[in-house]
């Protein structure tokens, strides 16, 4: 368990925008397999944005969290 009032949590003000059309993409959100370029790969489907003339945007927003003070509270051997 944790007690709210101990956690903390800060995001910085302005998110960075990078935007590329050579970039590969997974398009499998379930279960991804790593990319590994093997014949066949059995990371499907994957496509790449300069075949299909498409743009990728990508957004990251500089975030960080913590205790402030260790209340934390471990159990064990609990049955319930």
């Amino acid at each position: 368990m944790i007690e709210p009032s101990s956690f903390v949590s800060a995001f910085g003000d302005t998110p960075e925008f990078t935007a590329s059309k050579f970039t590969t993409l997974h398009y499998e959100a379930d279960t991804p397999t790593d990319i590994t370029g093997g014949t066949p790969s059995s990371a499907v489907p994957v496509k790449n944005l300069f075949q299909t003339d498409a743009i990728a945007l990508r957004m990251r927003l500089w975030a960080s969290w913590g205790l402030r003070a260790p209340h934390v509270a471990v159990v064990n051997g609990a049955t319930w």
